[in-house]
């Protein structure tokens, strides 16, 4: 459903926070919603009902991003869809802990702090099982804004390096054939194109929260950031 939201954003109109408001009510949801020019930076769509749009909270499965970029800038190849595009907790949680064991736990904690990661707690020394869990499922230790989101898929969106151009197809991937594909209807036709990572959760938690956040693209370039 945030999938859906994400998209309806740029096709009720970005600028108009009482459509995005009724795109909530309608779907019977609390949520946020914010989206950036790419270029500038500047708010192109904000709003929240039943919830602020600063408001911490855990970014569930959108930490994978995080994890990949990192993954790749150290150099570590290999696909990552099964984690990006098909959303699956396991292989996410093993490759945090490989990076930890190549690299140390304080090296990568200080890359992912960097990619705007402020609030991690995670102790560099916690023990595979609650290292691997915080890094993939993203439920404790870490809690993101929608502008820190949005704000590290601008960077992803005007990076002009192999781990920007590797996470845009993901995302896109993730849209078209991932845990985000019901999305892709709604936008056959369109001028512009969707990619993202979803997320939802904490386990057990009713009713659970969900995450969207990914780009949204214009000829084929990254033009908007979107995260609901």
């Amino acid at each position: 459903m945030t999938g859906l939201l994400a998209c309806a954003v740029l096709l009720a109109g970005a600028a108009d926070p009482a459509a995005l408001e009724r795109l909530f009510r309608s779907a019977e949801a609390r949520g946020a919603a914010l989206a950036l020019d790419m270029r500038t930076g500047d708010v192109v769509a904000s709003a929240g009902v039943g919830r602020e749009v600063d408001r911490p909270v855990p970014p569930l499965s959108v930490i994978k991003l995080y994890l990949a970029a990192v993954f790749w800038d150290r150099g570590l190849g290999g696909s990552l869809d099964d984690m990006l595009v098909d959303g699956r907790d396991q292989p996410g949680i093993d490759r945090a802990i490989e990076l930890r064991r190549r690299f140390g736990g304080a090296a990568v904690l200080d890359d992912l702090r960097r990619y705007g990661l402020d609030s991690l707690t995670l102790p560099a020394v916690a023990d595979d099982a609650t290292w691997g869990s915080t890094l993939s499922i993203g439920e404790q230790h870490v809690s993101v804004t929608l502008l820190q989101v949005s704000q590290f898929l601008r960077r992803i969106g005007t990076a002009q390096t192999d781990t920007a151009r590797k996470l845009q197809t993901a995302m896109r991937d993730c849209v078209t054939r991932g845990t985000a594909r019901a999305v892709a209807p709604k936008q056959a036709g369109a001028g512009w194109q969707l990619g993202g990572k979803t997320g939802s959760g904490p386990a057990g938690a009713k009713p659970f929260d969900g995450w969207f956040a990914g780009l949204v693209f214009q000829d084929g370039e990254p033009r908007y950031t979107v995260a609901v």
